[in-house]
């Protein structure tokens, strides 16, 4: 199940109560492309239509044909679909506990509210046993249908656990602020997650369990999409974000199996991954030292005149840059391009994009003195002037203020 499903089933569950103009706005869209979530909302709605519709006293064999009607007649708008392999036990019943939790204490209280209200004036007999009348107490002892009960925020769920050298037993308290260690096949709940160590971990967690950090070891998270609660966990190169996700993290690899995560390294630019997707540091090193050595052959070709191959080899930098400062230096190499080719109209217009994008940057000032410039040279003087006077307001102090005045004070930007 996807997270639009997941939270779709939340807002269906959410119904009864008040959902914002936006969320009913989303759900109904949803519901016109979704054939699972439309079922799940039909099972709910023929229910709560069923039991709405008994006002009147029943008995208890009454009351049970009630709800198998109910049932039964929501099962005639509900399609079952196997279960993908790829989805485990826990995130199957933290997807549909939702729905049918939702569904069942609705059902229970719906009945008792019947069973406690009196015979309709004008409405049609109703059956009985004809024995005695239930008293309230007996009403309540009833079996009741019941969602489950909630999970702890922070336990020690199964496996080989300690923490310095004292082993933590299973169903213990996981402490907060504290590095445990988890043998491998060890299992954790921290708020709305479960942790499984693949391999042996080094394990911490902070005050409400929603961020937990992995000093060693491989582990494996399972965060509740229903929540639409965030949580996150840290390593000491990166931190990954999530709402709601099935994912492997150690010191220096993120795998998803399942959702959107999203990657923030200490250095260099975030990543966001979807299901199936694996991010490193080594990768993102490589790719790193890739934009370098391709910036520097894109310096080199167009130095010896070929124009094309620096386009490419730019544009290749820019898509494989990872710091604003190789993604400007890509920027800048472009607009030059441009200036080589003769086309000083396109160049104007790319080192101006540049000058707005890295702005107080060496980069954006070098690009908004030589927007000016490549304006002068397409014979747009107007343009040039406003572009070099807006250089000198920017940079009172900087590297081309001695010639932007120049130029403006001979009346030539050129």
């Amino acid at each position: 199940m996807s997270l639009q499903c997941a939270r779709a089933r939340g807002l269906i569950d959410r119904r009864a109560s008040v959902l914002t103009a936006g969320e009913q706005l989303w759900l109904e869209e949803h519901l016109e492309s979704c054939a699972a979530c439309t079922a799940s909302a039909h099972t709910l709605d023929a229910v709560a239509d069923t039991l709405r519709a008994s006002t009147q006293i029943l008995s208890a064999d009454a009351r049970e044909r009630a709800m198998d009607r109910a049932f039964a007649e929501a099962a005639g708008h509900q399609t079952v679909r196997p279960p993908s392999s790829s989805v485990t036990t826990t995130q199957s019943r933290w997807l549909m506990s939702g729905a049918i939790a939702t569904l069942a204490i609705a059902a229970a209280a719906t009945i008792y509210v019947a069973a406690r209200s009196g015979p309709s004036t004008g409405g049609a007999a109703i059956e009985t046993t004809g024995a005695p009348a239930e008293s309230a107490a007996q009403r309540l002892d009833a079996p009741a249908l019941v969602a489950p009960p909630p999970r702890p925020t922070a336990q020690i769920l199964a496996g080989s656990v300690d923490l310095d050298g004292a082993a933590l037993p299973e169903g213990s308290r996981w402490p907060a602020d504290a590095v445990v260690g988890g043998g491998a096949g060890a299992r954790f709940a921290s708020a709305h997650a479960e942790i499984a160590c693949i391999t042996p971990c080094k394990l911490s967690r902070d005050a409400d369990g929603t961020t937990v950090t992995v000093a060693g070891g491989r582990a494996h998270f399972e965060v509740d999409p229903t929540k639409h609660a965030r949580f996150r966990v840290k390593t000491g190169a990166f931190a990954v974000e999530v709402l709601g996700t099935v994912f492997d993290v150690d010191a220096s690899t993120v795998r998803v199996e399942v959702g959107h995560v999203r990657v923030e390294p200490e250095s260099g630019a975030s990543a966001d991954l979807l299901a199936g997707a694996e991010w490193s540091l080594e990768r993102e090193a490589e790719v790193g030292q890739a934009a370098s050595q391709t910036l520097a052959e894109a310096r080199h070709a167009l130095a010896i005149g070929d124009v094309p191959r620096a386009r490419v080899l730019a544009t290749r930098a820019k898509r494989a840059a990872a710091t604003s400062n190789e993604r400007a230096e890509a920027d800048t190499l472009l607009a030059e391009c441009d200036r080589a080719a003769g086309d000083d109209a396109a160049a104007t217009r790319k080192y101006e994009a540049a000058a707005r994008r890295y702005a107080g940057t060496p980069a954006g000032e070098t690009a908004l003195f030589a927007a000016g410039r490549a304006a002068a040279d397409a014979g747009d003087r107007k343009r040039a002037h406003a572009l070099l006077t807006e250089y000198l307001s920017k940079y009172p102090d900087g590297r081309y203020v001695d010639e932007a005045r120049r130029r403006m004070n001979e009346g030539d930007p050129r």
